[in-house]
Formats: C-alpha cells, sequence, structure tokens
C-alpha cells in the first residue's frame, strides 16, 4: 500500500538522475572511427607540423608552383588551434550552460540524457562556429589560389561537419 508520502518522495528519482550524470561522460571532436585521413589533417591543424622535404616532394611541389630553395630541408604547418582554442574562448558560457542544465536535471526538470544532449551540441556548435571564424596564421598563397578561399580551415567543409560529440558510459 501507497501513502501520500510515497507518492512525494521524489528522492529516489534524483538520485537515479544524479547517478545517470555521474556514469556519464560528453565527449567533443572528430573521432578516429570517422575518417582517418581528415582525423589527421585535424592533427595537423590543431598542433602543427614540420614535414621533411623529399625529392618526390619538392619535385611535386614545383610542378604546382612552388619552388623551394635547394637548402630548404622541411615545410612547417603552423598550429590552428580550433578544438582547445574554441572551447577555451568560451569557456566560461560553457561552463554556466552545463551548470545550469546538470541543476535542472538534478531537480528533475528536464531527463538527465537531454542535458547531456543539449551540453553535446553546444558544444560542437561552438567549436563549429570558431573553425569557422579561424583566420590565422593565414594560408601560403599558393593554397589559397588552389582552394579558392582565405579561410585556413575550412576547403570543402569536411572538417567543420565532423566535428561532433558522443555520450559514453564510464
Amino acid at each position: 500500500m501507497t501513502t501520500a508520502e510515497d507518492d512525494f518522495n521524489l528522492i529516489p528519482d534524483i538520485e537515479d538522475a544524479i547517478e545517470y550524470i555521474a556514469s556519464h561522460q560528453i565527449e567533443i571532436g572528430i573521432f578516429g572511427e570517422d575518417d582517418s585521413e581528415l582525423l589527421m589533417i585535424a592533427r595537423v591543424q590543431e598542433y602543427g607540423v614540420e614535414i621533411q622535404v623529399t625529392e618526390a616532394m619538392r619535385n611535386y611541389l614545383h610542378s604546382i608552383g612552388m619552388h623551394l630553395r635547394k637548402e630548404t630541408d622541411s615545410i612547417n604547418i603552423p598550429e590552428r588551434s580550433f578544438m582547445r582554442a574554441g572551447f577555451d574562448t568560451r569557456k566560461e558560457q560553457l561552463i554556466n550552460t552545463a551548470e545550469k542544465l546538470l541543476n535542472q536535471a538534478m531537480l528533475l526538470e528536464i531527463e538527465p540524457e537531454v542535458a547531456l544532449e543539449t551540453i553535446g551540441v553546444q558544444m560542437q556548435t561552438t567549436i563549429q562556429e570558431y573553425l569557422t571564424n579561424v583566420n590565422a596564421p593565414p594560408n601560403h598563397p599558393l593554397t589559397i589560389r588552389r582552394k579558392g578561399s582565405s579561410n585556413p580551415l575550412i576547403d570543402e567543409g569536411r572538417l567543420r561537419s565532423a566535428i561532433t560529440y558522443k555520450i559514453r558510459s564510464r
């Protein structure tokens, strides 16, 4: 037999919400299983890389109009962080929103799954917007001519659209 007191006891539901939140995490990025070539491009852009010039590379670059000096033995692709910098520029806003949503979930105003999904979407959108607006360091003039655009991180839009999130059990 249930009593009126049982009908108003929300403690088990609150415990369930807290347990769900505590047992899940949100991951944002470009995931390895998605596209290994795109993942490599993302890493190069995020951290930069120094590439050793081979004779084949020197010949290819010469054929497309980029003539390296004989003493050039490496090419530097500069860091254009979009994941770390994108998060850092909106960190306070993201944290405030996450706190509000998680509090709403623990107060049973929204489902905990909805809170985590909403946080994931906001983080994804934030990083995508940041990537779209990155303009420094600029592309090499040859790259700009090849792409037809000066945006260093957008060519076909694959990198931007590959940014996603996942909610995983811990």
